[in-house]
């Protein structure tokens, strides 16, 4: 498929590059390879990698390392030193991805080598350029120098590009005034919410409805993956690198309404647990839960609130380090004359960027930033500002809205209420011979521990989920739905986990 370029040029290359490299450095790249670096080297790679045609990846070598070190070592220090490469070796996988719906042709394919070599994705692959381009740039100051090649001025007159030009009128102008504008300069008027440059024109009173392009991208994305047979770590990376990108830029610059952030949540928790359209699929842990670091028993996503106030704080902390750019001039004049940005307060008519960035200003006060330690910092913000608002709620009349009979708690939300009582009756039979009195929730699961086989107590926590979730739905302005019907659902639940 390849054929190897012959280059007559490169020690004209190498003589016009001057030396960056000292004796120090010299000393280290020409020393022997070492065992170690071998080993360390082979235990960076990610475990399920480039698998080859003998289905060895990473993992096998790391987990056997012991049995097979000595003769991996071998192999690879022959190459390093002699040159020597077996040919089995450097078998690999290709595999032909389709660049179209319904490929056809071989043209409608885009091959992949799953090799370990050097190719495009791999991290040393910048390098190659690097190296090519610094042998040109340095053989062009050598020929400029000689006086071989000289620079060329030329004036280019500027016009306007009217078909990327486009005009908005106040709602106070005149239709005719609009129209004769329009014919004279030849240009488009913009509609309300039009973007520019990918980011919205025009900042009104719905947030929502301003931003909502982005949750249409992100949908369209989503819809374009559901026909797709993707495992769990293909689904992974799609919302990391994909939908979870898409807003990125945006929030770099703006502060996304709290309800946008919970639907594009939404949207990846049910492509993530599998719900096409309107079908309806058990959400076996809450998106806070997912979004933990993997180390805390989490997927690593991205909790989009707070990766948003992260964005933001980097903005601020732009004007904090660069005090002579035109952004901080602008902003300081017109916002904090007399004070430093993280002593700055809104004032009345700010435009929604300054409105965002004041957002963020308490990530800020923990000192150094990185985007990093910003969404670390965004993260404990957001967490302690829900926890203040469900504190706030004590002290209310906390009467269970739903029977008004008792005071709201998980033992009478999912047991004693008649609602819940409903649902119990058409289900197991030890469950309707379990008396009542106990001091809370926890209290019956431990009886029923005692009472109830393995089964039966998988079957009384998907119930209980489900009455659960009635509950929130009918306070929310949803409908009871009928108690059989739930009773049957947690059967169809457990089914499908199993």
């Amino acid at each position: 498929m390849f054929t190897v370029g012959t280059c007559d040029r490169l020690e004209d290359c190498l003589n016009a590059i001057h030396h960056k490299v000292t004796d120090d450095m010299k000393d280290i790249l020409t020393s022997e390879y070492s065992v170690d670096e071998i080993k360390a080297a082979l235990f960076q790679m990610r475990l399920t990698k480039a698998p080859r045609p003998d289905d060895m990846n990473a993992l096998f070598y790391q987990k056997f390392w012991h049995i097979v070190g000595d003769e991996v070592v071998a192999a690879i220090l022959d190459f390093l030193n002699s040159g020597n490469l077996d040919p089995d070796v450097n078998f690999t996988h290709i595999v032909l991805i389709p660049k179209i719906k319904s490929p056809e042709k071989m043209s409608n394919y885009r091959p992949i080598s799953l090799s370990r070599g050097l190719q495009q994705g791999d991290p040393l692959s910048p390098y190659l350029f690097i190296l090519c381009a610094e042998g040109f740039t340095s053989l062009l100051a050598k020929a400029k120098m000689e006086g071989q090649i000289h620079g060329v001025s030329i004036s280019f007159g500027q016009y306007i590009n009217f078909e990327k030009s486009s005009i908005y009128f106040s709602s106070n102008t005149e239709v005719r005034h609009r129209d004769w504008i329009k014919n004279i300069l030849g240009v488009k008027e913009v509609a309300r919410f039009e973007l520019y440059l990918e980011l919205p024109t025009l900042i009104g009173r719905s947030k929502n409805k301003t931003f909502s392009f982005l949750k249409d991208r992100v949908w369209k994305k989503l819809q374009g993956w559901k026909g797709k047979l993707l495992s769990r770590e293909g689904k992974e990376v799609l919302i990391k690198v994909v939908a979870q990108l898409i807003p990125t830029y945006t929030m770099g610059f703006f502060q996304l309404p709290l309800k946008l952030c919970n639907e594009l949540n939404a949207m990846c928790a049910r492509f993530w647990w599998g719900q096409v359209g309107d079908e309806w699929k058990i959400h076996w842990k809450s998106w806070d839960s997912m979004c933990k670091p993997k180390k805390e028993g989490g997927m690593g996503f991205r909790n989009i609130p707070s990766f948003n106030l992260a964005m933001l704080a980097k903005q601020g902390w732009r004007l904090i380090q660069d005090t002579s750019s035109l952004v901080h001039a602008c902003f300081k004049a017109k916002y904090f004359p007399r004070s430093s940005f993280l002593e700055a307060k809104d004032v009345p008519n700010s435009l929604y960027v300054w409105k965002s960035m004041l957002a963020a200003q308490g990530v800020l006060k923990d000192g150094v930033y990185t985007i990093k330690s910003g969404y670390i910092v965004a993260c404990r913000i957001m967490k302690e500002a829900s926890m203040q608002g469900e504190s706030s709620k004590v002290g209310v009349d906390s009467t269970y809205e739903l029977c008004k009979r008792t005071s709201e708690s998980a033992l009478h939300v999912l047991w004693e209420c008649n609602m819940a009582q409903d649902v119990w009756v058409g289900s197991m039979r030890k469950l309707q011979k379990e008396a009542g009195g106990q001091l809370d929730f926890l209290q019956l699961v431990e009886n029923l521990m005692l009472k109830l086989s393995l089964e039966e107590l998988e079957l009384f926590f998907v119930q209980a989920w489900l009455i659960w979730t009635q509950h929130n739905s009918v306070v929310f302005g949803g409908v009871i739905q009928d108690p059989s019907r739930l009773v049957k659902r947690a059967g169809e639940f457990l089914d499908e986990y199993k």
